[in-house]
Parts: C-alpha cells; sequence; structure tokens
C-alpha cells in the first residue's frame, strides 16, 4: 500500500472530478486526477542540490550542472509514502493533522504500468532509497550512464538521465518519510497553480480508480461526517458496479490512531 497525504480540500476535487459514468459505466476506465508537481518545485528544496554535490565531487563541472539547470526540469513527480497514519507525515503534508492519506493498491498500480494502461508519460514508480553522500557518489559512479559520459562528455543526454534516475535517491535524514515516487516526463499541457507565493507548474496523472483501497482521515480532522460524504459521493459515481466493488464493498474511510489535542 502507498499513500498520498494531502488536504480535505483537495480530496474532494478529486473525487469529484471523476467522470459521471454513462449507462453502460461497467465498460469505462474511471480515474482520479492527480497533479504531477515540476521537480524545480519540490517540497525538499535541497533535493537537487545533494544530487549536484554528488555530481561535482565525481568531477562534473558547474558548466556542465549548468546545462542541467537549464534543461533537467522537464520532470514532474508524484509522491506518496509507505506509512499510513505517521504523525510527522500528517504534520508535513496533511494538512498539519487536518487532511487526509488516500490508499492505493501499489501491486495493482505497477501491473497497470506493465501493462500500458498508464500514461506513456511515467519513467519510473518506485521507493526512494535513502542513502549519504558518500554512497551516493558509489552508486553514480557504477551506472552505466555515469561510464558512457565520461567516454564523451560532449554528448550530455546520458548525464540528464542519470540525474532523472538520481531523483529516486534522498539523504537518509529524510528516510521516515518512506516515499514512493512516479516521475513524469514532457510538459505537454502544462498546468499552474498557486501556493505559498509560488507559480508552481504541474501536469496531470490519472490513477484508476480501482487502485483505490481506503481513505485515513488525519488526527484533527471530522471523521464522523467526512466519512458520511466520501462514501456518498464514492456510491454517486459508481453506483453499485461490481467493477468497482473496491470502494463499494472493500473500501473503507479510516480514522487515524494518533491521539491528538490542538491545546
Amino acid at each position: 500500500m502507498i499513500y498520498h497525504y494531502t488536504s480535505v480540500e483537495v480530496l474532494y476535487k478529486l473525487l469529484g472530478n471523476i467522470p459521471t459514468p454513462k449507462i453502460e459505466y461497467e465498460k469505462e476506465e474511471l480515474f482520479m486526477t492527480f497533479r504531477a508537481t515540476h521537480t524545480l518545485f519540490l517540497n525538499d528544496t535541497t533535493e537537487n542540490n545533494f544530487i549536484f554535490t554528488a555530481f561535482k565531487q565525481l568531477g562534473i563541472t558547474g558548466t556542465e550542472i549548468s546545462y542541467l539547470n537549464r534543461i533537467w526540469g522537464e520532470r514532474y513527480l508524484l509522491s506518496f509514502s509507505e506509512k499510513p497514519d505517521d504523525l510527522y507525515m500528517w504534520n508535513m503534508y496533511g494538512n498539519q493533522c487536518k487532511g487526509v492519506a488516500i490508499g492505493f493498491n501499489q501491486e495493482i498500480l505497477e501491473q497497470y504500468k506493465q501493462e500500458k494502461k498508464l500514461t506513456s508519460r511515467i519513467e519510473w514508480m518506485d521507493k526512494c532509497e535513502y542513502v549519504n553522500l558518500n554512497k551516493l557518489v558509489q552508486i553514480i559512479k557504477r551506472t552505466d550512464e555515469f561510464k558512457q559520459f565520461k567516454k564523451n562528455r560532449e554528448v550530455l543526454n546520458p548525464l540528464l538521465k542519470l540525474f532523472h534516475n538520481c531523483l529516486k535517491y534522498k539523504h537518509e535524514k529524510y528516510s521516515s518519510e518512506s516515499e514512493y515516487r512516479i516521475l513524469l516526463n514532457e510538459y505537454i499541457d502544462e498546468n499552474y497553480y498557486v501556493k505559498d507565493n509560488k507559480i508552481v507548474p504541474y501536469i496531470n496523472v490519472d490513477l484508476p480508480l480501482k487502485v483505490l483501497i481506503e481513505i485515513w482521515l488525519g488526527p484533527a480532522t471530522d471523521y464522523g461526517r467526512n466519512k458520511f460524504s466520501i462514501e456518498r459521493i464514492l456510491k454517486a459515481k459508481v453506483g453499485g458496479s461490481a467493477e468497482y466493488a473496491n470502494v463499494t464493498t472493500g473500501f473503507v474511510v479510516k480514522k487515524s490512531e494518533i491521539p491528538y489535542s490542538e491545546t
């Protein structure tokens, strides 16, 4: 299972944007549409510096890194965590404990990817690996992309691919997040929203409703009334369809088990 932490407001938009089925909806695939954020606007602004520091230790020059800075950003990330009810995650990404954690079946999602039922923009889906700087340097040295780049520094495409692959590595101090990432390419149909006085680019990515398993409500969220509304919205979207038993009979809205007081 993997979980996307967000606010109640975002969850409401996600559910509301699920297309209303036609009469023969059992033959249609329904999706939830998420925002994959431009990699220049990650919550942790030190991530790219961590990778670039490793590059510098391997002799990659400032000019070559400047090249990456100009073109590397045409990638977008959608983040999850393997932790369903975690106080740190609620505070950092779950609207300060007032949000939700949307739970998906990771195995079925990856099966969709293998069967090419997800957008071809997805480059990889993987768990983050948490390493220190020395470990990251050693990992990079062993890659085919770095070896290709060392043979011919005039061709920078292997360096760009190496950087994109390195986005699955984070500093070991962030290991408590247990992050899982989806990396997408291209900026066709790029959109924008405003967050913390920044205009943030993103692209939409559709995840099949059939992989939705549960939703956790944060420790400071109104559990009873939100549970009532979430279940009603989903029922209105899929009715009694056997195709979507995961959100009719098997779906669960869970209450955080973390003791919490705002005082």
